[in-house]
């Protein structure tokens, strides 16, 4: 008997992407750039989630999507480690301040996400 895989479910909110690249801590975790793309924690395809997403420089987040190692890419990866350790305690912060900028509206379907239903 074949088993089929469900698709991952994913927490989407184009609203959050936007906010939080104008929010003054959006800036590249390894260059230090304001001008980064939101690179997701875990991939899109694997059900991850918009509110879980840190900034990084475009080259560097398709390096890392794209899988370009090499020498110089180990170096920055166990920066990426260290810096992303940094980002993922102040996203709570981070959350907080979106969700109280929310209508309370919106601030019901936040808790019912697994991101804002464990605060």
């Amino acid at each position: 008997m074949m088993t089929i895989l469900k698709k991952p479910s994913r927490e989407t909110d184009k609203n959050y992407l936007g906010w939080i690249r104008n929010q003054p801590e959006w800036r590249c975790v390894i260059t230090d750039r304001p001008e980064s793309d939101a690179c997701h924690m875990t991939s899109k395809g694997a059900g991850g989630s918009d509110y879980m997403v840190f900034p990084l420089v475009h080259e560097l987040h398709m390096r890392i999507d794209h899988g370009l190692r090499g020498e110089a890419w180990n170096v920055k990866e166990h920066r990426l480690r260290v810096e992303l350790s940094y980002w993922y305690y102040s996203l709570r912060d981070i959350h907080r301040r979106y969700f109280d900028q929310c209508s309370p509206k919106k601030q019901e379907k936040l808790l019912e996400t697994k991101t804002f239903g464990g605060y």
